[in-house]
């Protein structure tokens, strides 16, 4: 039982690493998006 509870608190963190992660990635997408959209607006 106490090998399990640490194997599950290990993964709960990896799992809240990954997901930070991907909202970061998604973040970072959608700041490049804006920045394109941005620029291609000015050279208008």
């Amino acid at each position: 039982m106490k090998d399990n509870k640490i194997d599950d608190q290990r993964y709960e963190r990896a799992l809240m690493e990954h997901s930070r992660s991907r909202q970061l990635m998604c973040y970072h997408f959608i700041v490049v998006h804006l920045k394109i959209r941005l620029n291609a607006r000015v050279r208008k």
